[in-house]
């Protein structure tokens, strides 16, 4: 593991290719800050980060820019040949039922178990 960084909205933690991006905010209903995360999780991987966990633990609430937000990621990461994993969703997981989109993620109960899902 290498040493994260951290800035308003997230804390990233490199474990050898694969990066977890611990989400602070409690909320992903707000357009304009879930806007800037995605475009900055977007960077990433346009920067080459292949495998990617984000860690909802913190997420209390998450509407529609929040959901667009994942399925975007997901969406981008699967394109450059990436993989994603949701962890800790158990907030948001009666969103991602009632909206249909849970099967579009592969989903983790926690970054531990999110870290053997790439091997």
């Amino acid at each position: 593991m290498s040493e994260g960084f951290e800035n308003d909205h997230y804390f990233v933690r490199q474990f050898d290719d694969i990066t977890i991006v611990r989400l602070k905010d409690e909320s992903l209903t707000g357009s304009l800050e879930t806007m800037q995360i995605s475009d900055q999780l977007k960077q990433m991987v346009e920067e080459g980060t292949r495998k990617l966990v984000l860690d909802l633990k913190h997420v209390r609430f998450c509407g529609s820019a929040g959901l667009g937000m994942l399925i975007g990621l997901n969406k981008k990461l699967q394109a450059a040949g990436g993989q994603f994993v949701l962890s800790h969703t158990e907030h948001i997981d009666q969103l991602l039922e009632i909206s249909w989109t849970a099967k579009l993620f592969r989903i983790a109960a926690d970054p531990k178990e999110a870290l053997g899902m790439f091997k």
